[in-house]
């Protein structure tokens, strides 16, 4: 879990180039557990769109969304990492206002060349390729982000699978 949290925090920091991304402040070590510490944001898309008894998100709401996370996952890519978990509790609102996302969560994060995990993405948002198991990109985030804004515009996730046969099922008509 250490080396994990370590290349999260590198990743992080490489990530500092983009205001779409949870600023990184400092990281330490307490109690045999490796700690980073980040700025305190809003709260998360998902817990949003709860209290709103998942009535989905206005279309200029969904514009502004829309736009700051594909910069901040355009960053990363350009960058060679995969998000490898966009979803809507790792988009999180910067203040009550509503008027800016960041992009946070990167403990599943990975580079390009150095995929570390086969068993990625919340399955509601993970793509064919990582669902196959077979080898997978920087495409899988852009899959996943596709399906975090149906599922913010509409209120309801678009495959709500149970199980990996389910959503597999869900992907063929």
């Amino acid at each position: 879990y250490h080396d994990q949290t370590r290349l999260e925090r590198d990743i992080l920091k490489i990530m500092q180039g983009s205001n779409r991304v949870v600023r990184f402040l400092k990281s330490f070590t307490f109690r045999g557990f490796f700690c980073i510490v980040t700025e305190l944001l809003y709260k998360d898309c998902y817990t949003v769109l709860r209290s709103q008894r998942f009535y989905g998100f206005s279309l200029s709401m969904m514009q502004t969304i829309a736009k700051q996370v594909a910069e901040a996952i355009s960053f990363a890519h350009k960058n060679n990492i995969i998000h490898c978990d966009i979803k809507p509790e790792n988009v999180m609102f910067t203040n009550k206002r509503k008027l800016s996302v960041k992009l946070v969560d990167y403990g599943c994060s990975c580079y390009r060349d150095k995929i570390l995990f086969s068993y990625i993405q919340s399955r509601y948002f993970r793509a064919p390729e990582v669902a196959l198991g077979i080898h997978y990109g920087p495409e899988i985030d852009v899959w996943s982000y596709a399906c975090v804004l149906v599922e913010l515009f509409t209120g309801k996730p678009l495959f709500p699978a149970n199980t990996e046969q389910e959503l597999l099922g869900m992907f063929v008509p």
